[in-house]
């Protein structure tokens, strides 16, 4: 899931592009939204929407969006986009199963696990089928849900099931104690959360302010997508 705000055409509003929902951005997005709606005095109102992460990518490449937070597989390599963040991948379950008990897991060792995947088509699950395919095995999805919450609230009430999330997404979960993870190894599998400009057309007053003061707020916290006090890097 993405949320994006739009802007009308003529400068009538400025748009940010959030990922959040299913991409561990939880605490970043109403940050980046009131970053925005504090900065821009008198601004006019922000429209909200939500879609899927392709969607953001098209807005982008339109100028349909001011800037955007998002995720990657490739560190960014353009003037466009900047690098904000980078999230491992944890195997994550309810508390006391052996497998999550240590600091970290090997991929192979998800064969024959029962887990919890988002549903295709999806570029995550594409990854990690692909990385399964490349050490000889098939991940089994027990049950396919696309929603973060959904797939936490799952394998909570299911000990016997596993989930693939970043650290951002579950990082209240695991100091509280209701779910546990260990660090996928092998390969590392990971995500770069980056903040993404326009490709074409130049960028606004607005739009330079709120991401400069994203990037120093993701600054203040240590490179991470929540405030500081996280278990998990």
């Amino acid at each position: 899931m993405c949320v994006y705000l739009l802007p009308s055409f003529g400068h009538a509003a400025a748009g940010i592009g959030l990922l959040s929902g299913a991409t561990d951005i939880n605490q970043l997005s109403p940050e980046a939204i009131a970053i925005a709606t504090r900065t821009v005095n008198g601004s006019p109102p922000w429209f909200i929407r939500e879609g899927q992460g392709g969607e953001l990518d098209t807005l982008l490449d339109t100028g349909s969006v001011d800037l955007a937070i998002l995720f990657r597989y490739e560190k960014p390599n353009g003037q466009d986009e900047t690098l904000l963040a980078t999230a491992n991948t944890y195997l994550v379950s309810s508390p006391g199963l052996p497998l999550t008990t240590g600091d970290t897991i090997d991929f192979k060792r998800l064969d024959g696990l029962p887990l919890v995947l988002p549903r295709r088509p999806s570029h995550w699950r594409s990854v990690l089928d692909e990385t399964a395919r490349s050490k000889g095995f098939q991940l089994t999805a027990e049950v396919e849900a696309d929603s973060l919450r959904m797939q936490k609230e799952v394998i909570a009430a299911n000990p016997h099931l596993f989930a693939l999330l970043g650290p951002f997404a579950v990082d209240a979960e695991l100091r509280s104690g209701r779910l546990q993870a260990a660090k996928v190894v092998g390969p590392d599998l990971k995500r770069y959360v980056t903040l993404a400009m326009p490709r074409q057309g130049n960028s606004t007053q607005v739009s330079r302010i709120v991401s400069t003061m994203i990037r120093e707020t993701v600054g203040s916290w240590r490179g991470q997508l929540n405030p500081p006090a996280s278990i998990v890097d």
